[in-house]
């Protein structure tokens, strides 16, 4: 399907948002109770719909391609579902994990071991805070890096199963940043008199927010006939790949005029509801698209063309996405529990008192919660992307399973920026070198170590 016009956008749109309203209004069942039962979900969801991501009618007139139909092949996107982006994600939270398990556990024997372990478990619990502390950055630029793009620039080409995905590795990214967070003591420090760091501290917090309002964002625009899974069983289409949504572009569903005026929401791709037609101006001068060639006479005058936009097809897609709002809404209050923690600590500042207590209760409840969410993310990704890889739909293409992409390259390299941090911090601490005063006698600083305010210590 294509077409070309010489309107502009916005007056296609509207003419198209027209389109839609009407088809819905006259082409669906007078169902009221249905229609009332949507309309605090659509209230909600408007201003999302309207301000981040790009409505059906705007995608149908800027993208000649837009079509809401089985399609003959899905074309892969390795930026998102890549070899290398799922060993990015899935290195970040394994590491993350075994870091913050030795922050939790040398921070027992550091508050309630023994006092001669105090000191030693109190300098390795600074090195795999260092670690934690980079890496979480790294991932924080990541998750926005890949929400920011997903929201405001994918839009009208990301395709429902590429959406899933994306939903799952941002649950990954989260769970592991947050359940970083939740160990961590010095993720938020800012020294007196030293703007620099209350700057670094204010940015940290920033990035989640906004991390945590882009993902609400994602996840909000699902709507109930949005096909978030693998499907619940197999229909085959002619071509004899599985009949699903997934392979479609994710803004036929988040923006459909007629799903709420629907009976049922399972298989709402094969009800009238579903199959709409478009008027949409097109200039006479490219009729010729339409079997009207002339190559004399033409002029620029814009005359309104009948199109179908969407095709219908019988599916049984999975349509339960409220897990992911559920496992966001848990990384949340971890964060949350996580940031009165550490102040409540900042103000307390006694060790082995029933404060520690609580605080290292909670933080090891938010660890095993963000934990158990990072593991449900890869899960899902996983079932999702095996069950995609043999379905048909990407015949010989194997786009999915190649690494030699930009995409997938970046963030296994910034994989190594956490790394280089450990590096640093290890040759900060390290005793200085030996020097001779003018007598030609060593000096008694040689074996002496750095402390946290960056004093050498005996």
């Amino acid at each position: 399907m294509s077409f070309t016009s010489n309107i502009e956008p916005y007056e296609a749109e509207t003419l198209i948002s027209a389109s839609l309203q009407s088809a819905y209004n006259h082409g669906s069942p007078a169902g009221g109770s249905a229609r009332s039962s949507a309309l605090l979900y659509e209230a909600e969801k408007g201003f999302i719909l309207r301000m981040l991501w790009p409505s059906l009618a705007f995608c149908q007139a800027n993208e000649d391609d837009l079509y809401c139909g089985l399609p003959d092949a899905l074309e892969p996107d390795g930026d998102v579902a890549g070899r290398g982006v799922l060993i990015a994600f899935v290195v970040a939270v394994a590491t993350s994990f075994v870091a913050a398990g030795f922050v939790l556990f040398a921070e027992w024997h550091e508050y309630f071991g023994k006092p001669n372990q105090h000191r030693r478990m109190h300098h390795f619990r600074m090195f795999a805070d260092t670690y934690l502390v980079s890496l979480s950055d790294t991932q924080a630029v990541t998750s926005l890096a890949l929400l920011i793009t997903t929201n405001f620039f994918l839009g009208c080409t990301i395709t429902a199963y590429h959406y899933d995905l994306v939903c799952s590795l941002v649950l990954m990214s989260s769970a592991a940043h947050i359940g970083s967070l939740a160990v961590m003591h010095r993720y938020f420090d800012a020294k007196k008199h030293q703007s620099w760091q209350h700057f670094r501290s204010l940015t940290r917090v920033a990035m989640i927010l906004a991390s945590f309002i882009l993902s609400y964002v994602l996840f909000r625009c699902r709507s109930e006939i949005f096909p978030s899974f693998r499907p619940l069983s197999n229909t085959n289409d002619a071509n004899t790949t599985t009949s699903t949504g997934l392979v479609l572009p994710a803004v036929c569903f988040i923006d459909h005029p007629g799903y709420s005026n629907a009976s049922s929401r399972q298989n709402f791709t094969a009800s009238p509801s579903w199959s709409l037609n478009l008027t949409t101006p097109v200039s006479s001068n490219h009729s010729s698209l339409y079997g009207n060639s002339s190559s004399y006479g033409t002029s620029n005058i814009s005359t309104p063309v009948t199109m179908p936009a969407f095709a219908t097809f019988s599916s049984n897609d999975d349509l339960t996405s409220t897990g992911d709002m559920v496992a966001l809404c848990f990384l949340f209050g971890a964060f949350i529990l996580t940031a009165l923690t550490s102040f409540i600590l900042f103000l307390v500042k006694m060790d082995r008192t029933w404060h520690n207590w609580v605080a290292y209760s909670v933080r090891l409840i938010c660890f095993v919660t963000t934990y158990v969410i990072a593991w449900y993310g890869f899960a899902r990704f996983q079932q999702l992307q095996h069950w995609m890889k043999y379905s048909g739909w990407f015949g010989e293409d194997d786009g999915e399973e190649s690494m030699a992409s930009f995409g997938q390259l970046m963030p296994l390299v910034l994989l190594f920026l956490p790394v280089l941090a450990l590096i640093e911090a290890f040759a900060e601490r390290r005793p200085p070198p030996r020097t001779n005063d003018d007598d030609g006698g060593s000096t008694n600083s040689q074996h002496r170590l750095r402390s946290r305010d960056g004093k050498w210590v005996p």
